[in-house]
């Protein structure tokens, strides 16, 4: 039974058609006399909450930061996770301060070559030189190729590659990529 209930006699045709004994349902009333249940604006209440809570989460602080060479977007390292032998890290770009309003792309690289793999996608950790794990077929296990485009603030542009990960006793590493970006003192999270 549901204590905290008011009766208002309204007219039959404002009347809910479904009665639920089992919850407690407290109804509304709109402009049209229609019933809301109030239960399900909580529920959507707490839906926004949960999106806000996720949204500000992923808001956090970069691991690590880089500016592109051309200076058009700063890498932000935000992921590095140890699990199973393979390190993943990920990196999402942003305007630097005081970007311009114009819209520029830069094509970071637009294919990973022999050279280019060994030069310019590794990781630094205590004293060795990890580069990207590759597939059975030798493909290199991140994006194919990389390009930011910059609309005033707006950054598209996200990049992920998967390495060997380091001995368990080393927490920090240093990410070279393409574009000129060097990631220093990245912390690793164990899973």
């Amino acid at each position: 039974m549901c204590k905290s209930a008011k009766v208002t006699m309204l007219p039959p045709e404002h009347y809910p058609t479904a009665v639920n004994t089992k919850e407690c349902h407290h109804f509304s009333w709109s402009e049209k006399g229609r019933p809301m249940k109030i239960k399900h604006s909580i529920y959507a209440g707490i839906a926004l909450l949960a999106l806000v809570i996720t949204t500000t989460a992923q808001a956090e602080e970069p691991l690590a930061e880089a500016e592109l060479s051309s200076g058009l977007a700063i890498g932000q390292v935000t992921e590095a996770n140890r699990s199973d032998g393979v390190l993943t890290v990920r990196v999402s770009f942003a305007a630097p301060e005081g970007a311009n309003n114009r819209s520029e792309q830069e094509q970071i690289y637009h294919r990973i070559s022999g050279n280019t793999y060994r030069e310019e996608f590794y990781i630094l950790a205590g004293e060795n030189r990890h580069l990207l794990l590759a597939d059975t077929e030798g493909t290199p296990l991140t994006i194919p190729s990389l390009q930011i485009t910059r609309d005033g603030d707006t950054v598209r542009g996200a990049w992920w590659g998967k390495f060997p990960a380091p001995e368990e006793d080393i927490t920090s590493f240093s990410l070279a990529l393409p574009g000129g970006m060097l990631f220093d003192n990245v912390q690793i999270s164990d899973e």
